[in-house]
C-alpha cells in the first residue's frame, strides 16, 4: 500500500468512527489516524514531490471526508499553486454551509493568508 492509499484508508476510517459516535476508547486511535494522515501531507510536499499532483486529484475523491482533509492539508502544511489551492478552499467552503466548525476555519485561515 502506498502512502496515499493509507492516507485514503485512514479517512475512511475516520468517517466510520464518527458515522458510529466515537467511543472513548477509540479518541486516540481516531488522533493517531488524524496524525499520521498530518504526516502523510507533510512527507508528501517534502520528500515525494511527484506524488503531489495525485495528492491533489484526492480534491476530486467520491468520499468528502477524504475531499475535506485533503483541503486542510493542502492548505495548512503543504505547498500548492494558486488554482489548487483555491480548488481546497471550495471544498471547505462548501462544507461549511452547514459545518459551522468548517466556517470558523475558514474565517481564521483566510484572516491569516
Amino acid at each position: 500500500m502506498n502512502i496515499i492509499d493509507e492516507y485514503i484508508n485512514n479517512a475512511i476510517l475516520i468517517e466510520e468512527m464518527n458515522n458510529t459516535r466515537i467511543k472513548k476508547s477509540n479518541v486516540n486511535r481516531y488522533n493517531k489516524l488524524a496524525q499520521r494522515m498530518r504526516k502523510i501531507a507533510q512527507i508528501i510536499d517534502k520528500d515525494y514531490p511527484e506524488l503531489k499532483s495525485s495528492f491533489a486529484d484526492l480534491l476530486y475523491h467520491n468520499s468528502q471526508t477524504v475531499r475535506i482533509w485533503c483541503a486542510h492539508h493542502i492548505l495548512e502544511v503543504m505547498r500548492y499553486s494558486d488554482i489548487i489551492q483555491q480548488k481546497a478552499i471550495k471544498e471547505i467552503m462548501q462544507r461549511a454551509v452547514d459545518d459551522y466548525g468548517e466556517k470558523l476555519w475558514l474565517d481564521k485561515w483566510k484572516a491569516l493568508h
